[in-house]
């Protein structure tokens, strides 16, 4: 319907535009990604594990800079689930 239509819009406009305060914790910022893409999911709009792990790095405040060199490099970031990479941080 134009309805759906017009909220999956909104959602993947969410999605593209979702960004990490520097003050806000994981937890919080990975509840918001996970509510945006299960809102998605019952759209019929599904974002791959690998769509979802990049979203996250590039995300994440300089506070993060560490991690996300390391795991950035590691050829098996291409390869981690969701879960697996916010477990890791």
């Amino acid at each position: 319907t134009q309805v759906q239509s017009s909220r999956k819009d909104l959602l993947a406009t969410k999605f593209e535009n979702l960004t990490m305060d520097e003050h806000e914790s994981l937890a919080d910022f990975t509840s918001r990604l996970s509510a945006l893409v299960q809102e998605s999911r019952t759209l019929g709009k599904e974002y791959k594990d690998t769509k979802l792990v990049k979203k996250l790095l590039r995300c994440l405040p300089s506070k993060f800079t560490p991690y996300k060199a390391g795991l950035s490099a590691n050829p098996i970031s291409e390869s981690i689930t969701y879960d697996e990479m916010v477990g890791k941080l």
